[in-house]
């Protein structure tokens, strides 16, 4: 009888904490797979003294890092929006639309094969004009 209930204590109660743990995230879902690197359509657009032609995504589930440039902004994507933003920058006589604050935000369409992106590219310093561009990232991404 002790053998009994020694064996329900050591196998029964994990195997049971086990299910739990499925059975509570079973409607999770993973979020897309973002990572690698994102192609600028049409003209690339200029950056301080980088023309960008391309975007660098990181990702770690919802949590991103994109590199626009020499510049790398950190964001999450969440629903179809992807929004990400770093602080001034120590930089040289660049001036405020290199090396202040900025932000992007961004729209991705994941059904898609390939993959689109439409964003906004904004520098926080007065006289910076926003820069807009597309995005599509080939097929099977950074895989």
């Amino acid at each position: 009888m002790k053998f009994i209930a020694v064996y329900v204590l050591l196998v029964g109660v994990p195997v049971a904490g086990i299910a739990a743990i499925l059975r509570a995230g079973n409607h999770l879902h993973a979020p897309p797979h973002l990572a690698g690197e994102w192609r600028v359509e049409g003209t690339p657009f200029a950056l301080g003294g980088d023309t960008v032609h391309a975007l660098a995504v990181s990702q770690s589930g919802e949590h991103l890092e994109v590199g626009v440039g020499a510049r790398t902004v950190r964001g999450r994507f969440a629903g179809d929006s992807l929004v990400a933003a770093q602080g001034a920058v120590r930089a040289g006589a660049a001036g405020p639309c290199v090396t202040g604050p900025v932000r992007l935000d961004a729209r991705l369409d994941t059904a898609s094969r390939p993959m689109r992106m439409w964003g906004t590219w904004r520098a926080n310093a007065a006289g910076c004009q926003p820069v807009r561009f597309a995005a599509t990232q080939p097929v099977g991404g950074g895989r």
